[in-house]
């Protein structure tokens, strides 16, 4: 798997050949005049998962979530509460 992309044409070419695009807000700033941030490219993602304000087990919960709704997993997802 791809584990990051920065660019339309990226996300593009995996979309292209059946994948998906999980995109994270990010928790710290960087360097904004560096290319690969000035495009906002959160919108063609498919599923955005807000990294600043979410515990790190809610976290996996919607990734594997999103993971088990596309098909990639055949198995339920055990969380804390449902343990």
């Amino acid at each position: 798997g791809v584990c990051d992309v920065r660019f339309k044409e990226e996300i593009d070419g995996i979309h292209s050949l059946g994948g998906k695009v999980i995109y994270f807000t990010r928790t710290t700033e960087q360097n904004s005049e560096h290319s690969s941030n000035k495009a906002d490219i959160s919108s063609l993602c498919d599923i955005i998962i807000d990294n600043k304000e979410i515990e790190m087990d809610k976290k996996n919960e919607a990734i594997f979530a999103k993971l088990r709704e596309w098909g990639y997993l055949e198995y339920d997802v055990v969380t804390k509460e449902s343990a």
